[in-house]
Parts: structure tokens; C-alpha cells; sequence
């Protein structure tokens, strides 16, 4: 990737607004309050656009930063727009006030070195445009300079990158080929057609690429049927695909990758005049391996609809921005700049369209290395290499620890990757959205067999079985009982029932579950048929009590009176039809005790059905006063019950 272009000296560059702004940092400014300087800039978000487009460098660079950071971008013609520096000799800043939106960028410095300012240039490089006019010279910069250097160091282990394999080897899944995959030829004048390995090349396992992308409305051109897959074996009518498989299948001619994996085409679909499910019922439980043995994920993570493509025009760089010196200090012969603002992929990519999508998750947590469109800048993510982009195209070697974690699931020890992350990374899924929710378990069941693989152990509907506790102790997030909904297509003991958001218990310091005498599991598992209580059983012995709540209702000062002494009780239904009133008996299946400081014992409610029992609900009994503890009746409580 080039330099960017040297940075603004002078002051030819600013419009009258920027000129007005106090840059002289030693001296008070007027108004001055507390070290702030306040200024009024443009009146609206669209006279700061008519600046930057008349040239004011500082304006295109305040724009750009308003889009990367603007929580509030319908509220940006509210203006005006406020400015306030921070005259910090720490950490200076400016921070942009348009409505409801505020964000600050740092100024930096730079010493004064043969009469430059050194260490400025390439600090940081603006984004690519791709407008349409420059489009294929841009994308041959991206590819050749970012994507395939980076792809390819990651796959020889270089540098930063030498554990990335490593990943992969530990997933313990053998580099098996999808049933189909697309031909995409050696270049854009090769003829494109479905291939089917097993038929084509059987000794042969080539790398190839997989796209993960929103489907939206406009991708039933993309659909392989019954009707057209042997016209598709000869060629396929690229001009006829929606925008964004046309984009994946000329980059993966760009990159030289000759093979590529999109679920609509390699997947046998149903449609209108023909419901035939068969294919995706046989390849859906594969698509997890298809995913983390691709040589890399395209996600075309900027796009909500499959028309919309991978290559559209970044907003934030219809004006050119570049770095902007604009204070010098002759006594410690530093220049004080502005630079080129980028946004943060941390901050960014949950924020973009396919990042909200279910299918999304395991496609980007299972696959090695992914190449994010998104619609400011492309974005690089790998085991070995956080934040690389083309704004700062080196990024920074992975922490293994942080908010991030559920990402970075595969480096984690077991304990905490199968019970604290697990149930971090299930929340973060039950938020994202589905055309169809009953796809909920089967769209995650590739990245639970995998940890369960990895790890040695068993999963089934959301679960693992060396980590039952953590995996059960969840509640419907919704406050109000009222508007909680129970899925009944799941097992009622399954977070995947929870008709919205769900919220875990968190990290136990305590678990009361033992092995049952039968298997914890159904023999047969599949997560797309859950249809007779055979097909949803969960086995698991736990202390089974009984809590007598009379006629009272469902409040949050409950309080029991039990041969230990007084408890305090909560009660959370699964939904307002399971609150039973009054609430009598009350069955809890004591699983776990949470990390806290007064040690709330944390178990299922329950209602019996049969010789087999359904979750209705998450109950938590406190000790109250001088009450003991109740470990020391557990044994006597413990029973084997079969949830389903």
C-alpha cells in the first residue's frame, strides 16, 4: 500500500471556519474555560460536506471522523456542530458535538527534523474510495499490497503468524471439501460452473474460498435448484447472480484462489415450485466444517442484502483525507497534527449488517482467516493478527484476553471456554436476528461440535456436557413476564427456546450436577428435528427440592422458611403462561452457585410431565440471617431426572 500524500504545512488549506478555530497552544484563547476552547464550526452536517468538497483537508478529515464515530447518523442535519479542544499538555484532543453524537480524536506530535515534521508521513493511510471510475485500479491495490500478502503470510506461518496454523490443527478437523464448490476459473474471462469434487477431482483437495453475507431479498437468482443444476455444471450465468457473489467470485479471481463456497449455489435450494429440503438437510450440519477448512472467509460484512455487493463506494472517503499539521511550538520544535482519522474494528464491525446476523457467527469464529468489506475499509482478522486494515495495514499481535474473548473461543482453556465464553458467546447470538428462528441451534451446531471435538467432550442443543451447569443457568432478558416468549420447536431446558434475548448466571464457584447412570444425551442427536420427547432429552443427577410458596403470587420480596432457616427467593418465568398463581409448590433443581458475595443458590424451576420434567423457569434462594447453608442436604435432595 503507498504512502499516504504528504501532509498540509499551511494554512491555505482551511476554509474560513477552520481558520477561526484557536490552534495556538501555548497562548489563552478567548472564551477559554478549564483548558476547553469551544467554537461554533458549520451550522449543519451538510455545510461541513460542501467544505470538504471545496477542498478544506480539516473538514474532509472532521467529516470522515463523524461517520466513523456517529452513534446518532440520522441526527447529524440537527446541527450545528460544536467543537471543543482540550488544551491537555497529556492528551489533547477535539471533540464534534452534532446532535446527539460525540466522539474526540487525539492530536499527536511530532518533532521538527530537517526542517519537516518527522515520523508524521505514513502514520496512518486513508481508505480506498472505490468509486466506480477508479474501481479495478483500487481493488488491484487492495488485493496485491493487503489481501494476498496477508493471506499468504498467514498461511506460511511469518511473523505475527506463526501460531495461526496451529489454530487450525488443534480444531481437529481434516481438510475435507465441500460436496460442490464453484469454478471460478483462473481469471475473469474463464467460464464459472458448479463442480462437484467427489466426481471432478477426487484425489484432489484444493484450497478454496467461502463468502459469508446477509441474503436479504434480492438473492433468489443466486439459487441452485433441481431445475438448473445441470445447466450450472456446464456454466452459470454470472451477469444473473446478485451483486455481491459476482464481487466474491472476481475476487477470488483477483487473489488467484481458483475455488469458492456460497451457500446458495453449492446447496441443492427449495423454492416456490419445488419444497425440496433433502439437500439442505444432509449439507446444513457440514457447513461448520466447510467454513474453518476454507483457505479464507470473504465477508461482505458492510452489505445488508445480497444485491448490494462487496465493493461500494466508502462513504467516508468521497473526499480525500489526509493528515493536517496545524500548530508548531518553536521552543520544543514540535508540530501538532491532526491525523488521518480510521475508525476502530473493534467499535465498527458489530455495528455492520451481517455482524447482527445468526448464520454469521460460527462462519467468522470457525474460519481461520477473514477478509472483512466492510463499508469504511477492509479489515483482516486471523488467530495471530488483530485490527490489520488498510488504514494501518501491519494491525497488532492478538491479546488473549479481553472483551473479545468469545472471538478467540479456540485459545481459552476448557473450563472457561466451554462454560463463561460459551454462555458469553450464546447471549451475544440470541441478539442477532433470523430469517427463520428455528435455525437457531442448527446455524451454531458446527462451532459446538468442533469445542466439543477439541476438548473431549459431548454437545448437544447449546450445551456441553462437562459444562452443563453454565450451559442451563440462563433467563429470559426481558424484565417485564409479560413479554417473554418460549420457541416450544426446542428443548424447554435449551437457551435456544428463549424467544428473545437471553442473560447467563455467569462464572459458578460452585456446581451440583453428577453424571446420571444413563447417557446425558440422546443417542441420535439433530438439531433440525426435535420433534417427540425422545429427540430432546437431557439426563443429569442434581439436588431436586421443594419449596411450599402457598398463596402467594410471584413477587421480587419473596421469602422461604425451610428447617435451615429463612431464604430469600426469586422466581423468573420463562413466560407469563408458565407463572403459575398462586404459586404452591414450587420445584427447583439446584445446579450451581455463582461467584458473588452472598452465594445465591441457582437452579431450573420445573413442572413434571410424565416420569420426565420441563423447564418453566430460573430460580435463585438466598441465605437470609443466621440460615445455613444448604449444601449439607444436597445428598439428600439429589435425584436423576430427565429434562426434556
Amino acid at each position: 500500500m503507498a504512502n499516504e500524500e504528504e501532509p498540509v504545512h499551511t494554512v491555505e488549506w482551511r476554509c474560513h471556519k477552520c481558520r477561526d478555530i484557536w490552534w495556538e497552544w501555548k497562548k489563552s484563547a478567548p472564551k477559554e474555560q478549564k483548558g476547553i476552547i469551544t467554537f461554533n464550526h458549520h451550522e449543519t452536517f451538510a455545510a461541513l460536506e460542501e467544505s470538504a468538497a471545496a477542498g478544506c483537508a480539516l473538514c474532509a478529515s472532521f467529516r470522515a471522523s463523524t461517520i466513523y464515530h456517529d452513534a446518532y447518523p440520522k441526527d447529524r442535519n440537527s446541527g450545528p456542530i460544536v467543537l471543543e479542544v482540550l488544551k491537555s499538555t497529556l492528551s489533547p484532543h477535539i471533540t464534534f458535538k452534532i446532535g446527539k453524537s460525540e466522539h474526540y480524536e487525539s492530536f499527536e506530535f511530532a518533532k521538527l527534523q530537517d526542517g519537516v515534521p518527522g515520523g508524521i508521513k505514513g502514520s496512518r493511510l486513508p481508505a480506498k474510495r472505490l468509486a466506480s471510475d477508479n474501481l479495478d485500479q483500487d481493488l488491484d491495490d487492495l488485493v496485491q499490497k493487503l489481501a494476498k500478502p496477508w493471506i499468504h503470510d498467514c498461511a506460511i506461518g511469518k511473523g505475527l503468524h506463526k501460531d495461526c496454523d496451529r489454530r487450525k490443527r488443534e480444531q481437529g478437523d481434516s481438510h475435507s471439501v465441500p460436496t460442490r464448490l464453484i469454478d471460478v476459473g483462473h481469471d475473469q474471462s474463464s467460464t464459472v460452473r458448479l463442480v462437484v469434487p467427489a466426481e471432478d477431482f477426487p484425489t484432489e483437495k484444493p484450497n478454496y474460498f467461502a463468502l459469508s453475507y446477509c441474503w436479504g431479498l434480492g438473492n433468489d437468482p443466486a439459487k441452485t435448484t433441481r431445475d438448473n443444476i445441470k445447466d450450472r455444471r456446464q456454466a452459470i450465468d454470472t451477469a444473473q447472480l446478485p451483486k455481491t457473489i459476482q464481487d466474491a467470485i472476481k475476487l477470488s479471481q483477483l487473489v488467484g484462489i481458483r475455488y469458492l463456497w456460497v451457500d446458495a449455489l453449492c446447496i441443492i435450494q427449495s423454492h416456490e415450485k419445488d419444497k425440496y429440503f433433502e439437500d439442505w438437510k444432509a449439507e446444513a450440519p457440514k457447513m461448520g466444517s466447510y467454513y474453518s477448512n476454507a483457505h479464507c472467509l470473504i465477508a461482505a460484512s458492510g452489505a445488508s442484502d445480497s444485491s448490494e455487493g462487496l465493493f461500494a463506494e466508502r462513504v467516508a472517503q468521497r473526499y480525500p483525507t489526509k493528515t493536517c499539521v496545524i500548530s508548531f511550538d518553536p521552543e520544543s520544535s514540535e508540530y501538532m497534527y491532526f491525523p488521518c482519522p480510521l475508525p476502530n474494528i473493534l467499535d465498527w464491525l458489530p455495528r455492520e449488517p451481517l455482524m447482527t446476523r445468526g448464520w454469521c457467527l460460527q462462519e467468522t469464529t470457525l474460519s481461520v482467516r477473514t477478509l472483512h468489506w466492510s463499508s469504511v475499509g477492509l479489515f483482516w482478522e486471523c488467530p495471530g493478527v488483530s485490527s490489520a486494515s488498510e488504514f494501518q495495514p501491519e494491525g497488532w499481535k492478538v491479546w488473549k484476553t479481553g472483551p473479545e474473548d468469545m472471538y478467540r473461543i479456540f485459545d481459552i482453556k476448557a473450563d472457561k471456554a466451554l462454560g463463561q465464553v460459551w454462555s458469553q458467546l450464546a447471549g451475544n447470538y440470541l441478539n442477532r436476528g433470523f430469517t427463520f428462528k428455528t435455525d437457531r441451534l442448527i446455524a451454531i451446531q458446527g462451532l459446538g461440535r468442533r469445542l466439543a471435538a477439541m476438548h473431549k467432550t459431548e454437545y448437544f442443543a447449546g450445551v456441553f456436557s462437562s459444562n452443563l451447569a453454565d450451559g442451563l443457568l440462563w433467563a429470559a432478558h426481558d424484565a417485564q413476564v409479560e413479554k417473554r416468549e418460549k420457541l416450544e420447536y426446542f428443548p424447554t431446558w435449551s437457551w435456544a427456546s428463549s424467544g428473545s434475548r437471553a442473560y447467563f448466571t455467569g462464572p459458578l464457584a460452585y456446581k451440583y450436577i453428577k453424571p446420571p447412570k444413563s447417557d446425558i444425551f440422546p443417542a441420535v442427536r439433530n438439531e433440525m428435528d426435535f420433534g417427540d420427547d425422545s429427540k430432546r432429552t437431557l439426563h443429569l443427577q442434581a439436588p431436586l427440592m421443594t419449596i411450599d410458596l402457598g398463596n402467594e403470587s410471584n413477587r421480587d420480596d419473596l421469602k422461604v422458611t425451610l428447617e435451615q432457616g429463612q431464604y430469600g427467593v426469586d422466581l423468573r418465568f420463562d413466560t407469563l403462561n408458565l407463572t403459575p398463581s398462586p404459586l404452591g409448590k414450587i420445584l427447583i433443581l439446584i445446579l450451581g452457585c455463582p461467584e458473588s458475595r452472598d452465594l445465591p443458590y441457582k437452579g431450573l424451576i420445573l413442572r413434571p410431565k410424565g416420569n420426565m420434567y420441563e423447564r418453566i423457569g430460573l430460580g435463585t434462594l438466598t441465605v437470609w440471617g443466621n440460615a445455613d447453608p444448604l449444601d449439607e442436604s444436597f445428598s439428600s435432595w439429589r435425584k436423576e431426572v430427565t429434562l426434556i
